[in-house]
């Protein structure tokens, strides 16, 4: 498999989280086995699964909390990183969770603006943290990560929709953020085992 990653991604990374006296380096080639990368692979597969035959594209939160973690497992054990800096990274600290006025605004943010495109770097900015910190405080608090969590916040608005409002199913999908009525159609049958249509039925 062959991944690019723009050196500024990682540059900036190591500015954030890292201590690091020359620039860092992934390696360029390795061949071990990780069973980490090939769990992350398996999971982003089933994620993009959903959006085939759909137009839309994969939510933009996935994709940046995805290179966010992807960039810091290379840090850790593929990458020239000190092995003082490398131990900082692989056994933080405790996280603390998100203090409750910093949540409350991460989650006011994300239902008024849940029809759009949320990306990591938007949450993180509202309290003033890197990306990293905000994934493992968000998920200390809520023990779930950014992503998911917004996926259950969709589809709680699109489920209220779907019970309350005639909309058509693909207005209901937009208004709830997912980018086209066949993606919402696959997460809604992931989650709750049933297509929108019936769920509404049933609901009825």
């Amino acid at each position: 498999m062959h991944i690019y990653i723009a050196q500024s991604r990682i540059e900036r990374y190591s500015d954030e989280n890292l201590a690091c006296a020359v620039a860092p380096e992934i390696d360029p080639i390795f061949a071990v086995q990780d069973p980490w990368l090939q769990s992350y692979f398996m999971l982003l597969q089933s994620e993009f699964e959903i959006f085939r035959g759909s137009r839309g594209h994969p939510d933009a939160l996935l994709l940046t909390q995805s290179m966010e973690l992807l960039i810091r497992h290379l840090m850790c054990w593929h990458s020239n990183v000190s092995h003082n800096s490398r131990r900082r990274v692989v056994s933080p600290a405790v996280p603390h969770p998100l203090a409750p006025r910093h949540l409350g605004r991460v989650l006011a943010y994300i239902d008024a603006n849940i029809g759009s495109d949320i990306t990591l770097s938007d949450l993180a900015q509202l309290v003033g943290v890197s990306k990293h910190h905000f994934i493992r405080s968000f998920r200390a608090a809520t023990g779930r990560t950014p992503y998911a969590f917004l996926v259950d916040r969709r589809l709680a608005r699109a489920v209220d929709a779907l019970r309350l409002s005639p909309k058509p199913i693909e207005r209901i999908a937009r208004e709830a953020g997912f980018k086209s009525a066949p993606g919402f159609s696959n997460v809604f049958k992931k989650h709750h085992g049933m297509s929108p249509s019936r769920f509404r039925d049933r609901s009825r």
